[in-house]
């Protein structure tokens, strides 16, 4: 404690009437409030002597205010100030006071511990309450029975007896001072590299980073998402995830699996109804999980359900045909036919293209009469080739040669694509729809076939989809529906 008082030893106060002064702080704040600057002392004839430590005495301390005596007994303590100090940090003796400063000890506590646990090395004792230990001793001596009974703290030992042997143990965890091993240890973690790398991940509890490392998460959004969905693994996040980022997103999760299955069929196989469930439902058994009613999985191993995140909609077999008839992606990768109870799988070539000659010659926004012409079919094959098909096939009429305005036109067309007539007395209809039928080929034409599809179940299912209409004004040809179909869209 830094001095207040300049002192001076007196023999006696002369007999002046006194006032004696039990309490050390009040009698030093009423000195301070007289703006005292000297306080005198009177030996009591023990100086040293008699056993006593050399820093002790036995005085009087006093001060005089209009010629009364203000005094107090020191309690063998040499100054004030210590005797304060001493009071202030848990002492009551003066003798203990003075054998803790020359200990280096600042705290009755601090003393106490240091002559309970018969320490001896002062220099690490020194290092302990820089470090905070030793303050802290009595703290860690509540808690370390909840650290012992805490899974990932319970490999702290038990009988580290003093602040010395708690910081010796807390710097081989890496701790640097006491203030981080308890903050640490109260959160769950058994040092600071754990606790480091929890922290990285923004985990904030030990529980939830255990818990999420068992469960093979690295991150702590991840694993919040998790539980938040009642999630128990990594595995089983991952697959919410496929689902989630993959694939057209208003499906349901059955229905995707039922998609995929389609999209790795071959082109132009054919899957009937029964094949699709039973790959279907040995696709969907692989993201059960184990269920287990009162959280004992050891118990419930053969109990597996469908989790709780994973959609459905293809829980009955009428379910699952609606979805093949009527769901837009799945048309763009076949057809099912109701009365085979099959699906073929018919994509699209992107290469190869049928163009229905006849109906693209005669179109025409400008002409009225609506006379053939050949250039129509060159700024179609332009496009065409723009949008990187390589195999054009042009089929057309017998007839349509005789009635072009712009014969000439196609010889040069002759050699770029493939053109073909189809024999007199027939149309070419036919011959577009089977051979872009067989070789899943789009077709060309702004003819919406209506007659074909009373004929034909398959076309009145498909043609819609395959046929591109097209538009031909001032000297261009668009197609919008085409890029849709290139892009899968």
């Amino acid at each position: 404690m830094s001095a207040k008082f300049e002192y001076i030893q007196t023999e006696n106060y002369a007999g002046f009437p006194s006032i004696e002064i039990k309490d050390v702080s009040g009698f030093i704040k009423y000195a301070e409030s007289l703006a005292v600057k000297y306080i005198f002392y009177i030996e009591n004839n023990h100086n040293g002597k008699d056993g006593l430590d050399s820093e002790q005495s036995d005085r009087t301390f006093y001060f005089p205010v209009e010629n009364i005596i203000y005094r107090i007994e020191s309690s063998m303590y040499s100054y004030l100030e210590d005797y304060a100090d001493a009071l202030k940090n848990g002492f009551d003796q003066a003798c203990q006071y003075y054998d803790a400063r020359k200990k280096g000890c600042v705290t009755f506590i601090e003393y106490k511990q240091l002559k309970e646990l018969d320490i001896n090395d002062m220099e690490a004792y020194s290092l302990a309450q820089k470090g905070g230990y030793v303050k802290g001793f009595e703290e860690f001596k509540k808690k370390i029975k909840s650290y012992l009974n805490t899974k990932a703290t319970s490999v702290i030992p038990d009988d580290l007896k003093n602040p010395i042997m708690l910081m010796q143990y807390a710097s081989g965890k890496g701790f640097h001072n006491y203030k981080e091993f308890e903050k640490v240890y109260d959160l769950g973690f058994p040092d600071i590299f754990i606790y480091n790398e929890a922290v990285s991940k923004g985990f904030k509890s030990s529980n939830d980073f255990y818990t999420a490392v068992q469960g093979g998460f690295n991150d702590w959004r991840d694993y919040e998402e998790a539980k938040r969905l009642s999630i128990q693994s990594r595995q089983e996040y991952d697959n919410y995830k496929y689902f989630k980022n993959c694939g057209p997103k208003a499906m349901a999760c059955d229905e995707y699996i039922v998609y995929e299955i389609i999209k790795k069929e071959e082109n132009g196989s054919v899957i009937s109804f029964k094949d699709l469930k039973s790959k279907f439902n040995e696709e969907q058994a692989k993201y059960r999980i184990t269920f287990a009613p009162n959280g004992d999985n050891a118990g419930n191993h053969d109990m597996k359900i469908i989790p709780l995140w994973f959609s459905q909609n293809l829980a009955k077999d009428e379910n699952v045909k609606k979805f093949l008839l009527q769901n837009e992606d799945i048309k763009k990768n076949g057809f099912f036919d109701e009365d085979k109870e099959a699906f073929e799988v018919f994509r699209v070539s992107k290469a190869k293209v049928y163009i229905d000659a006849s109906n693209v010659t005669r179109h025409s926004n400008e002409d009225s009469n609506k006379k053939a012409r050949f250039s129509n079919l060159q700024l179609i094959v332009d496009e065409l080739k723009s949008r990187g098909f390589s195999e054009i096939v042009a089929i057309a009429d017998a007839s349509l040669r005789h009635h072009a305005v712009d014969y000439h036109v196609l010889s040069q067309l002759k050699k770029e694509i493939n053109y073909y007539e189809v024999p007199s007395h027939t149309t070419a209809d036919e011959f577009i729809i089977e051979n872009a039928r067989r070789e899943k080929c789009l077709i060309i034409s702004n003819d919406t076939f209506s007659d074909w599809k009373r004929k034909d179940k398959w076309i009145a299912h498909n043609i819609d989809y395959i046929r591109i209409p097209f538009l031909i004004a001032e000297n261009k040809a668009t197609m919008p529906a085409l890029k849709a179909v290139l892009n899968g869209g």
